[in-house]
């Protein structure tokens, strides 16, 4: 019998969680995902859908599309990417995800995906789409190293000159988002410059405190009268709704200086940074500086603009190491695009199983760990089993 390849509804959300199950265990990193209720609640939300090939009431394959949790970035996420083993080989793969992609190709200007360098079929399947590797997912998953996976990203729509605004980053980065735009978006390669990154100021640190933002209910009021955050929240995250989005507060005198808000991710010692604004940088470096050093976190995450190179030098300094470049990812408060850079914060040491990683990804982890560029990474921490 032939599979029949349609969206999911919600009367499918235990049957995906079955299939989940056999594919990836009972003890999958993202419990919501077994969890039959919460599932049937994702499949009624318009910000994500999910395709599934099935012989009659059996799903056999699965491809879950996400949107970015900014919208106008026109971005999405394919996750949750699985085939039955017994029906491995059979194309059930292909047919879940092209009916996906061409969903994505409809509705959205950029498309990101992961994949585990080990698995070579699911690469080869996302570069014949388009798909280019950018860089690393550092996953916070415990049952896994730190630097297995390539992440992936594709423009539906060119990233043509005029919209994507020029970007500026350290010399340390230089080999990756060359690298990116290279594959991306090749004419935008000479918009490219570096820059040593003028140092954010260090403030007297004596009068100021850091408070949980829940005591404080006009922040977002108060936030409205700075300048946009030079972080992005442009996340898509399969799993993470159950975590509201949370805050920390700098203040002197009663009168707030600066805002970090970040977003838990897994278990609650790993978090997304998201927004940091402030009434100036030395307020806001730190904060930024207090939340990560003070903070018990085994996996920080920030993804940033490629447009303030000051911030990029304080993320290094504080720890954080370069994970991916996107091109033209988020759309600028002004107009047009902007590049977005991912760094990453982790306890755990980074190790590059290439296995049986295509050319293209080989390519990019040569890139970010700057073997060809003679550029090394920046935390001595870090090293590669390649």
């Amino acid at each position: 019998m032939s599979a029949s390849v349609r969206l999911a509804s919600p009367a499918d959300a235990g049957t995906l969680v079955a299939l989940i199950e056999r594919c990836f265990g009972s003890n999958y990193h993202y419990r919501d995902a077994l969890d039959p209720k919460w599932v049937a609640a994702l499949l009624t939300r318009r910000d994500q859908w999910w395709v599934l090939a099935t012989v009659g009431a059996d799903a056999l394959a699965s491809c879950r599309v996400v949107t970015s949790t900014r919208r106008a970035d026109g971005a999405c996420l394919f996750t949750t990417m699985a085939v039955c083993p017994e029906h491995g080989s059979r194309g059930l793969g292909t047919a879940v995800f092209d009916f996906a992609d061409s969903l994505a190709k409809q509705r959205f200007r950029v498309g990101l995906a992961e994949a585990r360098r080990s698995m070579r079929p699911a690469q080869m399947l996302l570069e014949r789409r388009g798909f280019v590797p950018v860089g690393s997912d550092l996953d916070f998953d415990p049952r896994t190293r730190a630097g297995e996976h390539s992440s992936y990203m594709k423009l539906y729509a060119a990233a043509s000159a005029p919209e994507r605004m020029p970007a500026r980053v350290l010399p340390s980065l230089e080999g990756l988002a060359c690298h990116a735009l290279g594959q991306l978006s090749p004419s935008s390669a000479n918009t490219l410059a570096l820059d040593g990154g003028a140092a954010w100021p260090r403030a007297d640190e004596g009068a100021l405190r850091v408070e949980d933002g829940r005591s404080w209910p006009a922040l977002a009021a108060i936030e409205a009268t700075w300048s946009p955050s030079m972080l992005v929240d442009h996340a898509c995250e399969p799993w993470t709704t159950r975590h509201p989005p949370r805050a920390m507060v700098l203040a002197k005198g009663g009168v707030a200086r600066a805002v970090l808000r970040y977003r838990v991710l897994g278990e609650g010692d790993k978090a997304e940074l998201t927004q940091l604004r402030g009434v100036d940088r030395c307020s806001m470096a730190t904060l930024l500086r207090r939340a990560v050093i003070a903070q018990p976190w085994s996996y920080l995450r920030a993804n940033l603009t490629a447009s303030d190179p000051g911030l990029q030098a304080l993320l290094i300094e504080l720890g954080f190491v370069a994970a991916a470049y996107h091109p033209a990812l988020a759309r600028a408060a002004r107009g047009g695009f902007v590049d977005v850079v991912r760094l990453v914060r982790t306890t755990r040491p980074i190790e590059f199983q290439l296995g049986a990683c295509t050319e293209a990804g080989r390519s990019c982890v040569d890139a970010l760990t700057g073997r060809r560029t003679n550029k090394p990474w920046t935390s001595s921490a870090l090293r590669s089993s390649a």
